[in-house]
């Protein structure tokens, strides 16, 4: 390999090959290599139409039926090439834009349904959601408290409208 990667252990965790690729700086026969090298320790999950290779002794995650506030430049938006799977493609420009600034998205379900603002204040800090669906996730009150409870701020504005 070209040095870039010291261990594929440290890439691949629920990643795509394409993925391991991007991120690796791999080329693609390089990234089989890596892959091949520790094919004994992964298994494979099918999202969709695509391959996730994932470690055999990974705990099984259980189902997501909750809602989190992510911040900016999350993983679970930038660690994948393609983002189609849990972002609406008529959403992508509220989540990032071409210039590859990532905004603060609300995660329900697995998938991106909005973005939320966090504006501090004299002793005060608001947040502020806008949801891109119709249907507030009923979680939603939940992250925002857990967030708030984090930061040690007292007050939400939730805009439940859909834009």
């Amino acid at each position: 390999a070209n040095g870039q990667v010291n261990e594929p252990q440290e890439h691949i965790h629920r990643h795509s090959f394409d993925d391991f690729t991007w991120w690796s700086g791999l080329t693609a026969t390089e990234a089989r290599r890596a892959v091949a090298s520790i094919a004994e320790e992964l298994t494979t999950e099918h999202f969709g139409d695509r391959e996730f290779f994932v470690f055999r002794n990974a705990a099984a995650a259980a189902p997501c039926d909750t809602t989190h506030l992510l911040p900016a430049y999350d993983q679970y938006l930038i660690g994948y090439k393609d983002r189609s799977g849990v972002l609406a493609k008529e959403h992508t420009s509220k989540a990032f834009n071409s210039h590859g600034i990532f905004q603060p998205v609300i995660l329900c379900d697995g998938q991106i349904v909005g973005n939320w603002k966090r504006t501090a204040g004299r002793g005060n800090v608001t947040i502020q959601t806008t949801l891109w669906v119709n249907a507030v996730p009923k979680a939603l009150d939940a992250a925002i408290a857990r967030y708030r409870s984090f930061i040690g701020g007292t007050k939400s504005e939730n805009s439940p409208e859909a834009l």
